[in-house]
């Protein structure tokens, strides 16, 4: 069994900066992996520490081992008919897979939706020729298919940026 928690100390800013990195070495993408580990608790606490609008949680061992992290975060649209939750990052270690860790997280975040008022939890869509069985663990827990998502990176110096 694991214990499920926010993401509110520092031991937890440092366990989930680890999974987090785990993850996006996993993904292999390579603008992610370019965080260092201080910068990427720089983020973290900046992102889930300061924001009433950003939640993440831990999946803990009976040992108190840092197994499984969900991140979220609040949208709002009007083709979802307002206010929606969106999963930014999920990761669960390979060695805990299958242990109902995912499922558990993927619960946390269905309270979370609930006492948010969230019409609706997306993800985005893993390429499913490198990444089924994530794609079948979201439909088995009831998300539905609908297509993946695109991206536009801009230059971390904002006044690089041009706008045409």
């Amino acid at each position: 069994m694991t214990k499920i928690d926010l993401v509110e100390s520092q031991q937890d800013l440092t366990d989930t900066a680890v999974l987090l990195g785990m993850l996006f070495d996993e993904l292999g993408d390579s603008g992610q992996s370019q965080f260092d580990s201080t910068e990427m608790k720089t983020t973290i606490q900046s992102v889930f520490f300061e924001s009433e609008t950003n939640w993440a949680y831990l999946a803990r061992s009976t040992d108190g081992q840092a197994v499984g992290v969900i991140a979220l975060n609040q949208c709002c649209s009007t083709y979802a008919g307002g206010i929606f939750g969106e999963i930014t990052e999920f990761y669960v270690l390979p060695d805990w897979r299958s242990r109902q860790i995912g499922k558990q997280l993927l619960q946390m975040a269905g309270q979370l939706a609930k006492v948010k008022f969230w019409k609706r939890l997306e993800v985005g869509a893993p390429p499913k020729d490198r990444w089924q069985r994530s794609s079948q663990f979201y439909q088995a827990n009831g998300f539905e298919d609908v297509g993946p998502r695109l991206r536009l990176v801009f230059p971390q110096n904002p006044s690089d940026r041009s706008v045409e």
